[in-house]
C-alpha cells in the first residue's frame, strides 16, 4: 500500500477546527477515556477514523511542543500504523493536518501562555493522554535529567486502533465541513 502523500483533510482550518472540538472535549471532561472521546467526536460529526486520529494525533503533538520546550530537538517524521496483514507501516506526519494543526496550537500554548480556552488543566490533561509524556515521564523518574533528555530522540508515534487501509479508506471519501464548530484561538491569553 501506497502512502498518502496528499496532506489530510484537505483544509488546515477544519483540522484545526476539529482539533479544538476535541480540546474543548477534554477541557469539560478531563477524565473522559479515549473510546469515551471517540465516540462523543463521531456523535458531533467527526468521522470514525478522523475522530481516531485526532484522539492519538492532538496528545501527542502538544507534548512534542513541551518537550521542545524542555530541550528536546530531535523528533520522528513519521508515524506507525499497522497494515490488515499486521505490519507496521511508517507514514509521515507532515501529511497529517491534525498532527501540524494541532502541533500550532502546543506551540501558541507553550510560547504565549494559556488561553481561557486552554488552560494549563486542559493542556496537562491532553499532554498526559500521551505515549510521550508518559516515555518522558518514566525516564525521569528513572533518575535522568533534562540534559539528558535534550540528548534523546523519540521514536515515531504509533496508532493501534486504527488500521492503514482505514486511513487510506476515510482519504478516498468525500469531506465535509460542519457548520457548529467553535472558531480556533481567537481570544486572548488568560493572566
Amino acid at each position: 500500500m501506497a502512502p498518502a502523500s496528499a496532506a489530510f483533510p484537505p483544509s488546515h482550518d477544519l483540522a484545526l477546527q476539529h482539533v479544538m472540538r476535541l480540546i474543548d472535549l477534554v477541557a469539560e471532561r478531563p477524565d473522559i477515556d479515549d473510546h469515551e472521546a471517540v465516540a462523543a467526536l463521531v456523535q458531533s460529526g467527526v468521522r470514525e477514523v478522523d475522530a481516531e486520529l485526532l484522539i492519538r494525533f492532538v496528545p501527542c503533538a502538544l507534548s512534542f511542543a513541551l518537550l521542545k520546550l524542555m530541550g528536546l530537538s530531535r523528533f520522528p517524521s513519521t508515524f506507525q500504523v499497522k497494515d490488515d496483514a499486521g505490519q507496521w507501516v511508517e507514514l509521515p506526519l507532515a501529511a497529517e493536518h491534525y498532527f501540524s494543526a494541532a502541533l500550532g496550537v502546543g506551540y501558541e500554548v507553550t510560547t504565549r501562555g494559556y488561553t481561557e480556552r486552554i488552560s494549563k488543566e486542559t493542556f496537562q490533561a491532553l499532554t498526559l493522554r500521551s505515549a510521550e509524556m508518559n516515555a518522558v515521564n518514566q525516564f525521569f523518574e528513572a533518575g535522568h535529567t533534562k540534559e539528558e533528555l535534550a540528548q534523546g530522540s523519540l521514536g515515531p508515534p504509533t496508532l493501534i486502533d486504527v488500521t492503514a487501509e482505514q486511513i487510506a479508506a476515510s482519504r478516498q471519501t468525500a469531506f465535509y465541513e460542519p457548520a457548529d464548530v467553535k472558531p480556533p484561538l481567537n481570544e486572548k491569553p488568560s493572566e
